[in-house]
């Protein structure tokens, strides 16, 4: 199996976070579109993983409403990816078509999705793929959306020329990050509720600058460069496992600390279920 986080830190490490690589491109990129068009054998490939993640949901949760749309969108739909973007693919279905708890089903698709993104390495095209589940229901604001399933653009992405702060970016990318060295400092030295209490308000404060930016200066902000470059630095999911993992020390016992629980099982057996008490 490819060790993609560690491609991911050879990468940054050779190119010092250049914000200069979220610039958008001229061309859509060469190893996915063909003539704007998406390359059809992995349009086929990429249903192939689309139906067997349903597949598999359709096999553990009683009525699971049926696939209204498989989309591709993200970085890669646009003009704006880079060489390590992912391949955002995006299962539509019509939450409230669940006959029982809708809000329960969108946290087991998310247990889910997650567990099949950590367990699976699949490569296409030279970028990793990302499956989520969206409710059709929801808007989805993205640059590009191609339907796979219709094979054609729901949303045709435009060039832009852009001017980027690159100097402020940097500036803010640097001041998280070293906060987030520091929490992990802190974890090492087995402060865990100082690490819990400040990696949720450092993650408050990171969503807030990133929707700053976004209302006052759009995707090219330097807020949301940003936020980009603190996801391609690792940093953002460093923050997360400090957070999860200091809790799991706050509220573990030397007895308790190696027991490991089946979070997507969970899940299945509550959606099973329904609403009975």
């Amino acid at each position: 199996m490819i060790n993609h986080e560690k491609n991911w830190k050879n990468y940054i490490d050779e190119n010092k976070i250049d914000p200069s690589q979220l610039i958008p491109k001229k061309i859509l990129n060469k190893s996915v579109w063909k003539n704007g068009e998406i390359d059809p054998s992995i349009r086929e490939k990429l249903m192939e993983i689309a139906q067997d993640f349903y597949d598999h949901l359709n096999d553990e949760v009683e009525e699971i409403p049926e696939l209204e749309d498989v989309i591709f969108t993200g970085s890669l739909a646009s003009y704006n990816y880079h060489d390590l973007s992912d391949i955002d693919l995006h299962l539509l279905l019509d939450f409230s078509k669940f006959k029982k708890n809708p809000e329960l089903l969108e946290k087991y698709f998310t247990a889910k999705r997650v567990n099949w993104n950590r367990v699976h390495d699949i490569m296409i095209g030279g970028h990793e793929v990302e499956i989520y589940v969206q409710d059709s229901n929801e808007e989805h604001l993205a640059d590009g959306i191609y339907s796979l399933l219709k094979d054609e653009w729901d949303k045709k992405p435009k060039r832009e020329e852009v001017s980027i702060d690159f100097d402020a970016a940097k500036k803010k990318f640097r001041n998280i990050s070293s906060e987030i060295e520091e929490l992990q400092n802190l974890f090492d030295k087995g402060e865990h509720r100082k690490v819990y209490d400040h990696s949720i308000k450092l993650k408050e404060k990171i969503a807030k600058m990133r929707r700053s930016g976004l209302a006052e200066g759009g995707i090219f902000s330097s807020e949301n460069i940003a936020f980009k470059m603190l996801r391609m630095s690792l940093d953002l999911e460093k923050l997360s496992n400090l957070k999860n993992s200091s809790y799991d020390k706050m509220m573990s016992t030397s007895r308790d600390s190696d027991t490991k629980i089946n979070i997507s099982e969970t899940w299945k057996k509550f959606i099973n279920k329904g609403d009975q008490k």
